[in-house]
């Protein structure tokens, strides 16, 4: 009896351990192992990679006055990103990055702007600026983003 109790104790750990080893190797998660293709719960987009909440960015077309406008880049589907804003507002409480001013966005620079959109999505009042020269990520928070 004894004999028997101590086998089936070694049968299920040996068990034990290969199911985890096969999950660690073949990445199985338990909800996968399951049957469960688990759900992403819809949040506000995370800035902690890439440091930005929704924006807008391109390179700056043209300046007049405080309205800047941009050619928007193309970003993944499912980005954090406006898409669809070619015209920044820029206003007299807009924040610029870190040892920039407005005098820092030029025709041809790349900017990146938070605020607020307008009901149609094509401008965008800036609360944030952050823009470099030349490309995508020179000089400001640019780069690959969501």
């Amino acid at each position: 009896m004894r004999r028997n109790f101590l086998a089936a104790t070694l049968l299920t750990i040996a068990l034990f351990i290969t199911g985890f080893v096969a999950g660690q190797v073949l990445g199985i998660t338990p909800s996968s192992a399951a049957g469960v293709t688990p759900t992403q719960t819809a949040t506000a987009p995370s800035t902690a990679a890439a440091g930005l909440s929704r924006h807008a960015d391109g390179t700056v077309t043209a300046i007049s006055g405080d309205t800047v406008t941009i050619k928007a880049d193309t970003d993944r589907s499912g980005s954090n990103e406006y898409t669809g804003v070619t015209t920044v507002n820029l206003t007299s409480t807009t924040q610029y990055g870190s040892s920039q001013s407005k005098a820092s966005i030029k025709v041809g620079s790349y900017l990146i702007a938070e605020g607020t959109l307008s009901t149609d999505g094509t401008t965008l009042t800036a609360t944030t600026i952050s823009a470099g020269s030349g490309a995508r990520g020179s000089g400001c928070n640019g780069g690959p983003h969501a």
